[in-house]
């Protein structure tokens, strides 16, 4: 069995949850007055309301996690949500968590929920509590993901970063022109993830340095026809097209590369594939001066609902599948779940410190960056995100010039914009981008 400093996985989350039931967010459960409590072992325990929006395919290793680490039942609704599918509305999810005690969800739909107020954000004393149990959250996750508006309004469960994977060693990239000739040099042996609902991921990858992001700040108007765009699109679509294989996910281009096929790429890991320690793993072209950090806006989080009718094991639940060292087992079989936390070091019984992978270590070293750009955290974000990531598979299969691809999505989002509302939706980015009004 693992351990954290001595103490078993199942011990650490109890020890942290009896130490805190009391400051638990969510509902509160009592005794009526002058009745003599149940003994635990002869109360029925209801099950644990949960909704989880995401990969269906994921839902077992959830409930194996669970299993290891507490007995209670759990009743989870379901609600298929992929980038390369339309999934669930803002309006489906808000009304789902309406009626559950916790939720798995993406980042991006979190402004969302909390405009609905249908979940509580986690005061300043549990915060303080899981950050002494099971370490401090990176600079980075905490920043682009924990907090929104000044609070912590949930528990972050991954932060993957995109790497340029390799083969063999190679020297950083001061630029994405010098990653087109290092592609150019390798016989095109190279990919970037460009399957339907990654071609946006990509495309957002290589415009992390430019000055305007996304969005004018004081009207919401979109910046991506700007020239950097479509320099960074048309730049895009060349190096796409020196390459043998088009139209994959990053798990494909893990893979091709992994196997030789590929001598690289760009890409993110793939759950089974991130402890192969033949492969480097480095920074994405660029410069160095000041870098940023963007969080996939699918990256998952755990959020408390309001209607919560069980806090504790609410809490336990959430500690356990997706924070501390205690849940990698669990959190090593999704691909977009990882180390968000600086935690104690796992060690086996044999008291020997589990070793990471060249991808682990660099993900430590991404996250503790605390610049960080917010994604597309925005109301009805799903269909923001499926404009710009058709509108760049259009210009990478040349049916549009990159400069006709982006000044479609201005003109999409903009009326995406006006459909939501823009006064509530410049709310919603402002907070985004730290400003409370």
């Amino acid at each position: 069995m693992l351990t954290v400093d001595g103490v078993t996985r199942r011990h650490m989350l109890g020890a942290t949850l009896m130490s805190s039931f009391g400051l638990a967010v969510g509902c509160h459960q009592s005794e009526p007055e002058g009745q003599q409590a149940v003994p635990e072992a002869d109360r029925v325990k209801i099950p644990l309301r949960v909704v989880y929006a995401g990969e269906i395919g994921d839902l077992d290793v959830i409930e194996r996690g669970w299993g290891s680490i507490s007995d209670h039942p759990l009743e989870i609704q379901s609600l298929k949500l992929t980038r390369d599918s339309s999934g669930v509305s803002d309006s489906e999810l808000v009304s789902a968590c309406a009626r559950c005690d916790v939720a798995i969800v993406p980042l991006s739909l979190l402004p969302a929920l909390r405009q609905a107020d249908a979940i509580v954000p986690l005061s300043k004393t549990v915060a303080e509590q899981a950050d002494r149990d099971l370490g401090n959250l990176y600079p980075a996750v905490r920043n682009a993901a924990a907090v929104f508006a000044g609070e912590m309004i949930c528990m972050p469960f991954g932060a993957i970063q995109p790497c340029l994977l390799t083969n063999d060693p190679v020297s950083h990239l001061d630029s994405w022109e010098a990653y087109d000739e290092l592609v150019q040099s390798w016989g095109g042996l190279a990919a970037e993830p460009t399957a339907v609902g990654w071609a946006a991921v990509s495309f957002l990858m290589r415009c992390l340095e430019h000055e305007r992001w996304l969005f004018e700040g004081d009207s919401l108007t979109p910046v991506l026809s700007d020239a950097s765009y479509v320099e960074a699109l048309e730049l895009m679509v060349r190096t796409c097209h020196r390459c043998q294989y088009q139209a994959l996910t990053p798990g494909q281009v893990w893979e091709s590369v992994a196997s030789g096929a590929l001598k690289g790429g760009v890409t993110l890991p793939s759950a089974n594939l991130m402890l192969d320690a033949n492969l480097s793993v480095n920074r994405l072209p660029g410069g160095l001066e000041l870098e940023k950090i963007m969080l996939d806006p699918f990256s998952p989080v755990g959020v408390f609902s309001a209607s919560c009718r069980q806090t504790a094991i609410a809490r336990q639940f959430v500690l356990g599948i997706g924070c501390g060292d205690g849940s990698q087992s669990v959190r090593s079989q999704f691909s977009s779940m990882g180390s968000v936390r600086r935690s104690a070091v796992l060690v086996q019984e044999t008291g020997s410190p589990v070793l990471q992978s060249s991808y682990e270590q660099f993900l430590v070293e991404r996250l503790s960056q605390p610049v960080t750009l917010p994604s597309l955290q925005i109301l009805e974000a799903k269909q923001y995100f499926d404009v710009l990531d058709q509108q760049v598979r259009l210009a990478l299969l040349g049916e549009n010039s990159p400069s006709e691809s982006l000044v479609g999505v201005c003109d999409q989002w903009d009326a995406l914009t006006e459909q939501v509302g823009r006064d509530e939706q410049m709310k919603v980015w402002k907070r985004i981008n730290g400003v409370i009004s």
